[in-house]
């Protein structure tokens, strides 16, 4: 158990209690294990810890004045206002983790496995909203909801050859991770950062209660009319298009991402090879939303 304080987050929620406890039984170490040929290592363990952010700012909980400039008649007045950001009452946020594994070790160690299941809890999740402008402020920094992750994660090494000049050895991990909005303040969505480039100028992610954190948010694409300009599906049969028939549009999370490693010796020299990929998540392609930008007179697509 630690307790640890923070003077970023508001006064009366600094300090905040991180449990944490582990246990492992080494199973190979059992009478019943002990003539195994097969199995050289087996341990089974479990663990649970709670743990903060601090990667905020200082001075998020107060409202600061910054410097002004501005021209009356000809003369160049400088003052002081409020900054953009609304201060907000900010407490700890907290992940729960709870993670159940086993390593082994078979065939005199020449292979080595390593599996774990975990699942994450994030309360009070910091994020920045958008305020109305009518607020007098443009955002505000805000415990805003809950997010959970849960998935799996695999490694296997092996030991392919061993003698006196030579070593190699391969190895390779796959996980598989899927994460959640549970919880939001009021259920509200939040949007994330406006993207300016071309002919966008909105934003594309979005956290929705029940949706994968920070998922694509937009207009659904069917095609495209005469002159070469994107056609959007109507989500709700009004005849027009706006901000009403935006839809979850995509994934920016992976199904699995994995990794492959080969390391050779002989003697004193050593070739090492790394592979790793990701596998199932979109992209947002921004690259063709500034490319295909009619106010630069650029070429357009047609069917």
């Amino acid at each position: 158990m630690r307790r640890d304080g923070y003077s970023a987050y508001s006064k009366e929620s600094r300090w905040q209690n991180f449990p944490s406890a582990a246990i492992a039984w080494r199973v190979s170490k059992e009478s019943f294990m002990e003539n195994s040929t097969v199995v050289s290592d087996l341990k089974v363990r479990a663990s649970y810890g709670r743990t903060g952010n601090t990667s905020i700012g200082a001075y998020q909980t107060q409202n600061i004045l910054q410097p002004y400039t501005t021209i009356f008649g000809d003369a160049l007045a400088i003052g002081y206002a409020p900054r953009k950001e609304y201060p907000g009452n900010l407490k700890w946020e907290k992940t729960d983790q709870m993670d159940v594994g086993i390593d082994a070790a078979l065939l005199n160690n020449k292979l080595r496995i390593t599996a774990d299941y975990y699942y994450k809890r994030t309360r009070d999740l910091l994020n920045r909203v958008q305020l109305p402008t009518s607020f007098g402020y443009e955002e505000s920094l805000r415990n805003v909801g809950e997010i959970s992750n849960r998935g799996i994660e695999i490694g296997i090494d092996a030991t392919a050859i061993e003698n006196k000049d030579w070593k190699w050895t391969l190895g390779g991990n796959i996980s598989f991770n899927r994460n959640r909005v549970e919880k939001l303040y009021e259920g509200q969505d939040i949007v994330g950062p406006n993207i300016f480039t071309g002919n966008i100028n909105d934003y594309v992610n979005i956290l929705r209660e029940g949706e994968a954190v920070f998922a694509f948010y937009g207009f659904k694409e069917i095609g495209y009319t005469d002159n070469g300009l994107i056609k959007y599906e109507d989500k709700n049969n009004d005849g027009s298009i706006n901000a009403l028939d935006k839809r979850i549009i995509g994934n920016p999370n992976p199904d699995f991402i994995y990794a492959l490693n080969s390391v050779t010796r002989f003697k004193n020299f050593e070739l090492t090879l790394f592979f790793q990929g990701s596998q199932g998540n979109e992209i947002f392609n921004v690259n063709k939303a500034a490319n295909l930008d009619m106010g630069f007179g650029l070429n357009q697509p047609i069917d």
